[in-house]
């Protein structure tokens, strides 16, 4: 069984991780095979089945024959159940960035979806990485969107963030990051 991503306490009826190939669904038929496909340009390029929960959820890690796979802008999800109907989605072109000289998050999605930001910091007890969402929202300019962190963070390399684009019951994760490299000769 494949695993998600930390923080994953989404109730949506979807939720797909863009840069994985992981999907939450959490309205599939109780106690049933899910077969899900992605299509792109008329072609399969992944598939996968599991059996969802007494409850109705299934976790679903897309394979490829091709090796890795990671969700394409336009690409077709398709969820469907041994009985029951099925969900198809669309996936948008969603993509994000940590401007550190800019100190802030810069992007582009559709403009229906609505986007939420945590940052991650880490837990002073355990040491794990945590995220922590924070009351602001994003300054949009048609599909471009920007999170200012003046006043939250001064951005620095290595920090990373979660963003959560939403529209209709279907949610995108798509995590930022600023690398970070250090070179000792």
């Amino acid at each position: 069984r494949p695993s998600l991503p930390q923080g994953t306490e989404d109730t949506d009826r979807v939720v797909i991780y863009p840069l994985s190939s992981n999907v939450l669904w959490n309205e599939a038929p109780p106690n049933t095979v899910v077969r899900a496909t992605v299509g792109r340009e008329g072609r399969l390029v992944a598939q996968t089945e599991a059996m969802s929960t007494s409850v109705g959820t299934v976790v679903l890690g897309l394979v490829s024959n091709a090796g890795g796979f990671y969700f394409q802008p336009d690409d077709v999800l398709l969820l469907q159940p041994l009985s029951g109907a099925g969900v198809r989605l669309s996936i948008p072109d969603i993509r994000a960035d940590l401007d550190l000289m800019g100190n802030q998050i810069v992007g582009t999605s559709p403009e229906d979806l609505d986007i939420t930001l945590a940052l991650d910091d880490l837990d002073p007890v355990s040491g794990a990485t945590v995220a922590r969402p924070v009351d602001v929202q994003p300054v949009r300019n048609g599909v471009a969107f920007k999170f200012p962190l003046q006043g939250l963070r001064d951005s620095r390399p290595g920090d990373s963030a979660q963003l959560r684009f939403r529209s209709d019951g279907v949610v995108y994760r798509l995590p930022v990051a600023a690398l970070s490299v250090e070179a000792r000769l």
